[in-house]
């Protein structure tokens, strides 16, 4: 949208953008496929560069005149009076339109105690979700083995996580979605073992015909990857801080 709008004549000073991450708007998917690859260059995930158009950095955002307020999340949103209030209770008015693009948010995982069997709800997780963003973690306790795609420190953790690993790793990928398929490709393609556990009877439901589903699920086998289908993931086990599998809801449980 910050692209479209310069290239209809914006002018300096007249666009603020407010986001609760550390790092500019990204493509996730080349996240989870180029980056968790091996390319250090992380500006080559933000924004427009997947459609071959110059990197929307910070500089990028400065240098058209546009405020990005990054670490800034916004807790109340005035729709009359077109003004946001952020977490540190910020007023921030504007004075002709109100853009209001969330996105959407992660949604995090219940955990099994592996040695209690206690089970900590997603409700708890959630609750707690705010602060361990801003620490960058989304598990305060640092749960060795656990990554979210849809967080940028969590990406930078598995980066690290798969590429230094010095044996081969057995990876479990929560999701049949394009952020999910692609990171589950580029673990595979660093010589990783890969389980994607799916809901629904089929990958990217919604988005391929069942055909194409297959035809796609043919190909992923060929990258050492195996799908899990019509079963969802009802809690990831935690031994002793680290994440050791994840229980489906059909009581057979993955090895990670």
């Amino acid at each position: 949208a910050a692209k479209s709008f310069i290239d209809l004549g914006l002018k300096p000073g007249r666009l603020a953008i407010f986001s609760g991450s550390r790092y500019p708007p990204c493509e996730s998917h080349l996240l989870s496929t180029d980056f968790l690859k091996g390319n250090d260059d992380v500006s080559k995930s933000f924004t427009t560069v997947a459609n071959g158009g110059e990197p929307q950095t910070e500089e990028w955002y400065s240098k058209h005149g546009i405020e990005l307020f990054l670490n800034t999340r916004i807790v109340s949103i005035d729709v009359q009076k077109k003004v946001v209030v952020d977490a540190e209770q910020n007023v921030f008015t504007a004075t002709k339109a109100l853009i209001i693009a969330t996105g959407s948010t992660i949604r995090t995982l219940p955990m099994r105690d592996q040695n209690t069997n206690a089970i900590i709800s997603e409700e708890k997780v959630e609750k707690n979700h705010e602060k361990l963003m801003r620490s960058q973690s989304i598990t305060g306790e640092r749960l060795s083995g656990l990554f979210y795609s849809g967080h940028m420190g969590d990406i930078f953790r598995l980066k690290e996580f798969v590429n230094k690993a010095n044996r081969t790793l057995n990876c479990i990928v929560v999701g049949g979605g394009v952020r999910g398929l692609n990171s589950a490709v580029a673990i595979a393609e660093l010589g990783h073992h890969v389980t994607i556990v799916v809901r629904s009877n089929q990958i990217m439901r919604g988005v391929f015909t069942l055909n194409a589903s297959l035809i796609y699920e043919e190909l992923l086998s060929h990258h050492n990857i195996s799908i899990k289908k019509g079963s969802a993931c009802k809690s990831l086990i935690n031994n002793h801080g680290i994440i050791t599998g994840c229980e489906l809801e059909t009581g057979e449980v993955l090895q990670g």
